[in-house]
């Protein structure tokens, strides 16, 4: 059971990365779902 670093999972910075690349794709979508939800209710008003 003596295995590598690397097959043990990511590394800090691979973490660091994922996570940030996690946030920036959700934010992404939320700001496309509340585009969306908007330009149906400003779409509806006008």
């Amino acid at each position: 059971m003596n295995e590598p670093r690397l097959n043990q999972g990511p590394t800090d910075e691979q973490r660091r990365r994922i996570r940030r690349n996690a946030v920036v794709l959700g934010l992404l979508a939320l700001g496309i779902y509340v585009a969306f939800i908007a330009s149906g209710v400003l779409g509806l008003r006008g």
